[in-house]
């Protein structure tokens, strides 16, 4: 994940020689579009990936069995809808954007990038199977594999002059490379596990859809809550804006899919502790993991807010960097939303309140459209940012750590709110700011960098200590790992 986003990273400044920053970002918002296409597998991937985690933790192959093979047979009929609804949606793609030049070359891209999206909802069956069996490191490599097409080709498509076009036909090669290593892989390192249209039966399909229709209200309410920010910013600001706003959110994102990758890859484990009963070692990771996204957030939020102007001057250059006030509001919105990663981890692993957590997902996202709608009129892109945060603190960050309490105490355990004191950590980025309006020189935004980085190194290793006391590396490896490096043992 790491590689793929800095291979990303890299490429930007060449795709911007060949396109405008209209065209740039159209490739950004026709992928926004396109999240809407993939609620058409009605959450058959999400419904999946927490009863398979369970199934292995029960190791029932035989069930798992009919279970992979039924939601392959779901996403194929997932996958040619996406066809037959992207087809149609490209007759309406230049009216929507108001595109007067190109129009061919519009229809175009977004065809191919329909093609490529119903590519990646087939596949998903093959990548979740790997992940549910805890070998998320191979599907990482797996990924990986997708860089090289997606250099040489994005290269030499633009050099050819295809601009969106070659755009789109590079990330199509990159998206269908590793769905075919998957399936190799996974009929080579599964046999017991064979994923055939044969043994597509009712009962699992009837099984995934239940859940899966409270996940697809949850994929509803995710793309109104981050799904939208810059399509909102398209109608209400303009087109040429979202490519600032893209920007300037750059290292944002990067640090969301590198640093979420730590707590997505305890989904399986948190799956099979469920599977089994282990409610209480299932407790104690939930507690450690939510201290470490509280920290993580804050840190690389605040790191990132204070290097962002320089970074964006050295990557792209200084005209594309949408101020630090965005950017301030860009990092405060990136800590509210990761700070629940946990939460969302072990209540889709559960599927606790399943319905519930959904249904309100997608009132807070009909919350944050309407305050993004009206205060991107008032105040521009700081509007649009300002109304998921504050839809977020009034909505998932006080419903989803109730339903895990909850979950908890539902299987007879005691649960401890001071855990959720962490959270004042959240509103340390506000003095960062304020600091760093009033003295915005280099010196001061080093002293600080100093500062946050011892704080946040010794407040880790503390986090390690007490999790090598309470053997959660017995569960996860990887902090063993980390233990090592950061040089904590057993006793302290």
């Amino acid at each position: 994940m790491l590689i793929i986003n800095i291979v990303g990273l890299l490429l930007t400044p060449f795709v911007l020689k060949y396109l405008t920053k209209e065209e740039f970002a159209l490739f950004y918002i026709a992928g926004d579009l396109l999240m809407w296409l993939g609620l058409t597998q009605l959450g058959v991937s999400s419904s999946y990936n927490s009863r398979a985690a369970q199934l292995f933790g029960q190791k029932n192959e035989e069930e798992l069995k009919y279970l992979t093979s039924s939601a392959w047979g779901l996403q194929i009929a997932s996958s040619t809808l996406i066809l037959l609804v992207g087809v149609v949606l490209s007759f309406f793609v230049n009216s929507f954007f108001d595109v007067k030049d190109n129009t061919h070359q519009t229809q175009t891209f977004f065809l191919i990038l329909v093609i490529a999206s119903a590519a990646k909802v087939m596949g998903q069956v093959f990548s979740a199977l790997l992940v549910s069996a805890k070998l998320i490191n191979i599907n990482n490599r797996i990924s990986i594999a997708s860089v090289i097409p997606k250099i040489l080709f994005t290269v030499l498509f633009l050099l050819a002059g295809w601009k969106l076009v070659g755009l789109a036909l590079a990330n199509m090669i990159a998206s269908i490379t590793p769905i075919i290593i998957s399936i190799f892989y996974v009929s080579k390192k599964f046999p017991q596990i064979p994923i055939k249209l044969k043994y597509w039966t009712r009962k699992h399909t009837g099984e995934l859809l239940m859940n899966g229709i409270w996940f697809t209200i949850g994929g509803v309410a995710g793309i109104l809550i981050s799904g939208l920010d810059r399509i909102v910013i398209a109608k209400v600001v303009s087109l040429e804006i979202v490519a600032s706003f893209l920007i300037t959110q750059k290292l944002y994102f990067l640090a969301d899919k590198v640093l979420g990758q730590i707590f997505n890859v305890t989904r399986p484990f948190m799956g099979q502790l469920y599977g089994s009963g282990s409610y209480q070692r299932l407790y104690t990771l939930y507690k450690f993991f939510k201290r470490l996204s509280i920290i993580f957030a804050v840190l690389s939020a605040t790191f990132i807010f204070l290097i962002n102007d320089f970074f964006v001057k050295i990557w792209v250059g200084s005209e594309l960097y949408a101020g630090q006030t965005v950017s301030f509001f860009i990092a405060l919105n990136f800590i509210v939303q990761f700070v629940l990663l946990p939460n969302r981890v072990i209540l889709a692993t559960t599927m606790h309140r399943l319905s519930w957590q959904n249904s309100l997902r997608v009132v807070e996202g009909i919350l944050n459209l309407t305050l993004s709608i009206v205060l991107g009129k008032i105040l521009g892109i700081s509007g649009v940012i300002i109304g998921s945060i504050f839809s977020s603190l009034i909505i998932s960050n006080v419903v989803f750590n109730f339903f895990c309490d909850e979950l908890f105490k539902v299987n007879g355990l005691k649960t401890n709110s001071r855990l959720y004191l962490n959270y004042l950590l959240v509103a340390f980025i506000i003095p960062v700011y304020l600091i760093t309006s009033y003295w915005p020189g280099i010196l001061t935004k080093i002293v600080l960098i100093v500062l946050i980085l011892a704080g946040s190194i010794l407040y880790i290793r503390f986090l390690i200590g007490k999790a090598q006391k309470e053997r959660i590396s017995d569960t996860i490896p990887m902090l063993a790992f980390a233990a090592k490096i950061l040089k904590v043992n057993h006793d302290e």
